[in-house]
């Protein structure tokens, strides 16, 4: 049975990684430790993305779009850039990756997360996931 949390008064159900297939992935591993205690409000987002890379043409389209219409928005244009910027990997990236910079996005456009962008600090969590994707994206493996 899923585990299941609150978030900003509301039921979370969420995501373990069995339930999801990307989660082997060791990208997908170092991201969720770089998420760190945020990860219960991330999962969700993963869930969403993981079929979504069927088609990768489709997935980048509807992923710019939604970074740019953040942009607008002073509190989070940074960070939407910073994601913007992992965008000629696209090609390059595994399933995993993709879902990774999808989640990142989806976090980030979603005002209503686990602290609301409109309450002080609220843009923090969205930091901590956003440096988490470039983190898990940009950076090899240490063995």
């Amino acid at each position: 049975m899923p585990e299941t949390t609150t978030r900003n008064g509301a039921c979370v159900t969420l995501t373990s990684q069995v339930q999801l297939g990307v989660m082997s992935d060791p990208t997908i591993a170092r991201f969720e430790r770089e998420v760190g205690p945020l990860w219960p409000f991330v999962a969700p987002f993963m869930a969403r993305y993981q079929g979504v890379v069927n088609d990768p043409a489709e997935s980048l389209s509807g992923l710019v779009e939604s970074l740019r219409s953040t942009v607008s928005r002073p509190a989070t244009a940074q960070l939407a850039n910073d994601l913007l910027a992992l965008l000629p990997g696209w090609a390059y990236f595994s399933n995993a990756q993709r879902c990774i910079l999808q989640t990142a996005a989806a976090y980030l456009v979603e005002t209503d997360d686990a602290i609301s962008d409109d309450a002080p600090g609220g843009m923090d969590d969205d930091d901590r996931v956003v440096r988490a994707a470039v983190c898990a994206l940009l950076r090899r493996s240490r063995r």
